[in-house]
């Protein structure tokens, strides 16, 4: 018998592995033995290193093949999944408020970013136009060492999508998985309702927004994943 085919799923923390992990177990059951998940965490869009952003994905296919002993013929293909944050949000739209008892926090109904000082402000832009243009070069971008690779994402962050608000409580964040998970118990609820919310999109379509729109292309993953040859 042949050995399983491994997609790689790269998160950058463990809400979104939270969030995806059932849904996955629940696709990959019905592929029998010829395919297989692997996720790895890795937040490889902010930091000042100057690798590129596909070297820095890259980086971890070799460190998870390294690690799990796979070797590059096992990968079947890679789906990095990524929060885009504020990277779409205007810089007019981003606000000091001193008021605020965080670093910076999403007004969604303003659609205003409120920094805690305008040094923060200034780091936070920059932040995440760098994490942009990394993005847009990612987006675009459909291999890796040969491997089919595709950027799943989620605006701003995966709790906008699956509730609408952004939450900064780390057990907020999960409270509102397990209310996700709650409502939506299987894959087929979970694109019922990325269908029924009209929250399909693509990073064009957000990088033409401003910023504030909920969207995501998870359905990507879903489908190519439901789409899988059992040869």
């Amino acid at each position: 018998m042949k050995s399983a085919k491994v997609v790689l799923l790269i998160v950058e923390g463990s809400n979104d592995e939270d969030l995806l992990d059932d849904y996955m177990e629940e696709l990959f059951a019905n592929k029998k033995a010829n395919y297989r998940f692997k996720v790895t965490h890795g937040d490889i869009l902010t930091g000042n290193s100057r690798e590129t952003a596909i070297n820095r994905v890259n980086d971890v296919l070799m460190k998870v093949m390294n690690t799990q002993k796979f070797k590059l013929k096992d990968i079947h293909s890679i789906y990095h999944i990524v929060d885009v944050d504020g990277c779409f949000i205007d810089q007019a739209s981003f606000v000091v408020d001193q008021n605020i008892d965080k670093t910076h926090s999403y007004n969604l109904d303003n659609k205003k970013v409120s920094c805690k000082n305008n040094s923060l402000r200034r780091s936070l832009i920059n932040t995440w136009k760098d994490k942009r243009q990394r993005l847009m070069r990612l987006a675009s971008n459909k291999k890796v060492h040969n491997k089919d690779y595709n950027l799943i994402f989620f605006s701003l962050t995966s709790e906008h999508v699956i509730c609408g608000q952004v939450k900064y409580d780390q057990s907020e964040k999960e409270t509102s998985i397990e209310k996700f998970h709650e409502s939506c118990p299987n894959v087929k609820d979970f694109k019922e309702f990325i269908k029924n919310n009209n929250l399909s999109s693509s990073i064009e379509k957000l990088k033409k927004s401003d910023g504030f729109n909920r969207g995501t292309n998870i359905s990507k993953l879903i489908s190519d994943v439901e789409d899988l040859s059992l040869s």
